[in-house]
């Protein structure tokens, strides 16, 4: 009796045992169903996710390209603009003096000279100046009037090479300032009204002012022309008919000497009307050598509606 019930028992719990395995492994196939669903879900969500942030991405990223083509774009155009403004401030004059590799800034004694005078006369003296390549800084005093106030100026730049040549009202130039820990180059009352005279001349003689420059032009080009071609009559002025005979007679040589060097054109102060009844238009200026060294003096004179070539008189 007690083997049977010991019999039955055993199968009860075998049969529950089997019973709870069915159960849990229902409960865990349910279970992970459930989480394959729940992961198939989230991949689901993840790829749309990833969708969207690749979306945003290639949206930011055409964006990010646009505004580099466009920031590109404006760089380029800057660019390109600075290059113009370089282009062009290479065809500005300076409002500095310069002497070979330094410009020096000036300062007017006069501070109601207008800009436009200004210019013309820095223009000018860098035009004069143009062929000394070196200077240096020296003692001397001057007195000067700056921005209202008297002062004295203990230093001058001293310009010094081959070609020595200035106008008179260049003779005490060179003056300067210390303004801001830099020296600056003073440009005299008495200068700033000579040059006041010289354009007031060359406003008064617009004509003659411009067929000089073709007279020049002409006469430097002269080596590239065939000699029996040139009309030593329309070149020069003889003066006197002893000086136009000998010349005349010798024209092979004055053209050679001619020939080799360039006639340099008038300073705005070398300009100046003959004494005398005629009341002639004269400029004095120089001939160049190769290195562009002023050489001679010589002097040109408007007569007869044309310019000519002043020559010395036979025998001088």
């Amino acid at each position: 009796m007690n083997n049977r019930k010991k019999l039955i028992f055993i199968t009860f719990f075998i049969a529950a045992l089997i019973i709870l395995s069915s159960i849990s492994i229902s409960f865990i196939n349910s279970f992970l169903m459930k989480s394959d669903k729940l992961t198939e879900k989230e991949k689901i969500q993840k790829n749309n996710d990833d969708l969207k942030r690749n979306h945003l991405d290639n949206k930011m990223l055409h964006q990010s390209q646009k505004l580099n083509m466009i920031v590109s774009e404006k760089k380029m155009n800057v660019e390109h603009s600075a290059c113009i403004d370089n282009k062009n401030d290479s065809t500005k004059t300076s409002n500095e003096f310069t002497i070979g590799e330094t410009s020096f800034p000036v300062a007017f004694e006069n501070d109601l000279t207008s800009q436009e005078l200004k210019q013309i006369l820095i223009n000018d003296m860098n035009h004069i100046f143009s062929h000394f390549k070196n200077y240096r800084i020296v003692d001397r005093k001057t007195n000067i009037h700056i921005e209202g106030k008297h002062l004295q100026s203990t230093k001058a730049l001293f310009c010094y090479g081959k070609g020595k040549y200035w106008p008179d009202e260049y003779n005490n130039f060179g003056a300067l300032i210390l303004k801001n820990n830099t020296y600056h180059l003073v440009i005299p009352q008495i200068l700033t009204e000579a040059y006041e005279r010289s354009m007031a001349l060359k406003q008064k003689h617009q004509l003659q002012y411009k067929a000089l420059d073709d007279f020049i032009s002409k006469v430097n080009t002269l080596s590239k022309m065939n000699s029996n071609e040139i009309e030593l009559d329309k070149l020069f002025d003889f003066n006197n008919a002893k000086s136009k005979k000998f010349y005349l007679n010798h024209p092979d040589h004055l053209l050679s000497q001619l020939s080799k060097y360039r006639i340099r054109k008038p300073a705005l102060l070398d300009y100046h009307i003959k004494s005398g009844e005629n009341k002639q238009l004269v400029a004095v200026t120089y001939f160049l050598d190769n290195n562009e060294i002023p050489i001679f003096e010589t002097a040109l004179i408007f007569k007869n509606n044309m310019w000519k070539i002043m020559l010395p008189d036979y025998g001088t």
